[in-house]
């Protein structure tokens, strides 16, 4: 009789200590993939804002090339101008 009721008890004791533990790792597993939910938002949100600086960094280094090339242009045309008013400046004291 007393063995029969250590198997009960002892049993009870590891079905017991079985469902804490069940119930444990059921709370960490959830803690764990909340996390994993919580860093994948994270890195989407963190990819989205990435996509939006390259484009921006895209639209600035074409406004560079753009702004180069009129800057060259403007140099160009003045150079050209200046020439023109030297030419003009010779020939005026010339007469």
């Amino acid at each position: 009789m007393q063995q029969t009721t250590e198997v009960w008890v002892l049993s009870s004791a590891v079905i017991v200590l079985g469902t804490i533990m069940g119930f444990a790792a059921k709370l960490i597993t959830q803690q764990v993939i909340k996390r994993l939910d919580d860093i994948i938002t994270e890195l989407q949100a963190l990819t989205k804002v990435t996509s939006i600086q390259e484009e921006r960094i895209r639209t600035l280094q074409d406004n560079s090339v753009i702004y180069t090339s009129t800057l060259s242009d403007h140099a160009i045309q003045l150079s050209d101008h200046s020439h023109r008013i030297m030419k003009l400046e010779i020939i005026s004291k010339e007469n």
